[in-house]
């Protein structure tokens, strides 16, 4: 449902956070895409959003689901790699795995 969808975007956004990961299960049909995630997109956290790929992505098709994200949003996808966060002098490695 895209108004809950968009009510919790504004909620986590709402958070100020400093990091968001969304740790996969995105959606179940790829013919979803073009209306979830732009909504998806409009997430928000200051030192990024960073997506990781889910069981029910990877059974939808975990490349269209990968190429929906590039195209819908500004977020990280990480499939088998890693992004380093850094704050200073300290580091956060986030890790996607497949």
């Amino acid at each position: 449902d895209e108004d809950l969808l968009n009510r919790f975007v504004d909620q986590v956004n709402d958070l100020d956070a400093d990091l968001v990961v969304v740790t996969g299960d995105l959606l179940d049909r790829t013919r979803d895409i073009p209306w979830d995630f732009p909504i998806l997109g409009r997430l928000r956290a200051r030192l990024g959003v960073f997506v990781i790929l889910g069981n029910h992505d990877v059974a939808a098709g975990a490349d269209e689901v990968e190429a929906g994200l590039r195209e819908h949003t500004p977020h990280t996808i990480l499939r088998d790699q890693v992004a380093t966060v850094r704050v200073g002098d300290a580091a956060l490695h986030v890790v996607g795995l497949n």
